[in-house]
């Protein structure tokens, strides 16, 4: 009853927040609200996790409505929101935040709030209808680890004796597409050159840190060599583990550690290079990216993850689309106890992902997906899932 009432209240505060900017947008005069629904059929292994946000919401869920409310307060300032409802989870508030344009002529802009993650190119255009040709996020940017957030870790409490991983995609994640965080980035802009830098209160992998008082700093670079063509790369640092770990909370194991030392932050270090390339029929995006997450009571003192995907998409036919993308996930090795001692295992189960989309565009406002995402595990069984979705934008 607690939780249900918890969530309840979650749903009533952001319902009141949507009703203050749509009074709001409505005193500015200058209001445009849109939206896209999906709705999804699945089959095979349609309960499995891995593509679950911590919410509960899923990209695969049967029903997602997504509304956008966009509001000029001038020619140059403007309010984007983005609001997510799903049949899985309580109705939340994605994305808030102001945008100030040209504000050194046309060389530099602002944006303050709720943001989408500077890093990379994945999170502008998953945020717009249909720029995602499949239905998943790639792996990089919501697929969870065995570090526990809240909690510090040992080799003992990420795997055994034997090699067998005891925590599984159930921990933080190297970037969260599905939940904004809350900071300001600076936008310069010059003729073949983006850069940006900005300051957020979360990390990429866990947005709740803003409550443990730490700031995540990242920058991000973009060359614009010919037209159709984007090579760039990205850095952000900042402190990934909540107050209660903070505070002094306990290891998995049980034991409770010493009290850290203020040069001793837990901090998430992520670097990454992002492309992509647009000519005539076809669309190419990629990305890497190597993750260090400091890990005080690890004999190693870090947990790593590497991991990349490539996405392409071929428009074969008027209103068709053929489009795939593959993931690489590697976890680092550690030992299986505190000493350092008795060979080196990964912390985390290593997998391939491949997902595959036919694409039909009944017409301007109604997409159709058929959609096949094979989970390729090296250590343990294999994952399969199929579905069909029908999207509709207004």
């Amino acid at each position: 009853m607690m939780l249900l009432q918890g969530h309840t209240r979650q749903s009533i505060k952001v319902t009141l927040l949507t009703l203050v900017i749509l009074m709001v947008s409505t005193a500015w005069g200058r209001v445009e609200i849109s939206g896209d629904l999906a709705i999804t059929g699945t089959a095979l292994d349609k309960h499995a996790p891995v593509n679950t946000n911590f919410r509960g919401d899923d990209p695969f869920d049967l029903t997602r409505l997504r509304l956008f409310v966009r509001t000029q307060a001038t020619e140059n300032i403007g309010v984007y929101t983005e609001i997510l409802l799903d049949n899985e989870a309580d109705v939340r508030m994605n994305g808030a935040y102001v945008y100030v344009q040209d504000i050194i002529a046309n060389h530099l802009d602002l944006k303050a709030g709720m943001i989408p993650s500077p890093f990379g190119n994945y999170g502008l255009r998953s945020t717009y209808f249909n720029l995602n040709p499949l239905i998943g996020v790639p792996a990089l940017w919501h697929y969870k680890t065995g570090l526990t957030p809240n909690m510090y870790v040992t080799n003992e409490d990420l795997i055994n004796p034997e090699g067998e991983v005891l925590n599984h995609h159930s921990g933080v994640v190297l970037g969260y597409d599905a939940c904004w965080d809350i900071g300001v980035e600076a936008l310069f802009f010059w003729p073949g050159l983006e850069v940006s830098g900005a300051i957020t209160a979360g990390s990429m992998g866990n947005p709740r840190a803003r409550f443990n008082d730490g700031y995540q700093v990242m920058g991000k670079f973009s060359i614009l060599p010919v037209m159709g063509v984007r090579l760039g790369a990205s850095f952000a640092r900042g402190p990934f583990m909540t107050p209660s770990a903070d505070a002094g909370g306990y290891l998995l194991s049980g034991t409770a550690p010493a009290a850290p030392t203020a040069d001793s932050q837990e901090n998430q270090t992520t670097v990454g290079i992002h492309g992509e390339w647009l000519t005539g029929h076809w669309q190419w995006f990629l990305e890497a990216a190597q993750v260090d997450f400091d890990t005080p009571y690890v004999f190693e003192k870090k947990l790593t993850v590497q991991t990349a995907y490539v996405e392409g998409r071929w428009d074969f036919l008027p209103g068709y689309y053929l489009a795939g993308r593959y993931d690489v996930w590697r976890y680092s090795k550690i030992a299986p106890y505190a000493t350092g001692s008795g060979g080196n295992y990964e912390w985390g189960y290593d997998f391939n992902r491949m997902e595959s989309a036919l694409g039909w565009r009944v017409n301007r406002q109604t997409l159709m997906k058929l959609d096949f995402q094979y989970w390729d595990y090296l250590a343990e069984p294999d994952l399969r899932l199929a579905a069909l979705q029908m999207h509709l934008a207004f």
